[in-house]
């Protein structure tokens, strides 16, 4: 499983503010990462087709936003278009 979080130094501080060393921290990273996969299906939910334009639709409405289909806590996340 490979991982890249916020910026490339994230493993250095973390082990600095954390007080281990980085072989530590990328460990505890990587078995956190794959326990918060793991419950995916229990708490990340896909809308259905007709969600999926409604949702769409109410963002665009609200802010010209195209092509939305859910949002994590205001967060935007660049995917590749499967068209």
């Amino acid at each position: 499983m490979e991982m890249c979080y916020a910026t490339g130094g994230h493993l250095s501080s973390i082990a600095d503010f954390m007080g281990v060393s980085i072989s530590s921290a990328s460990r505890t990273v990587k078995n956190v990462s794959e326990v918060i996969a793991s419950l995916r299906e229990q708490y990340i939910n896909m809308p259905m087709a007709e969600e999926a334009v409604s949702t769409a639709n109410k963002f665009f409405q609200i802010a010209s936003f195209p092509r939305v289909l859910e949002c994590i806590d205001g967060t935007h996340i660049r995917i590749q278009s499967p068209n």
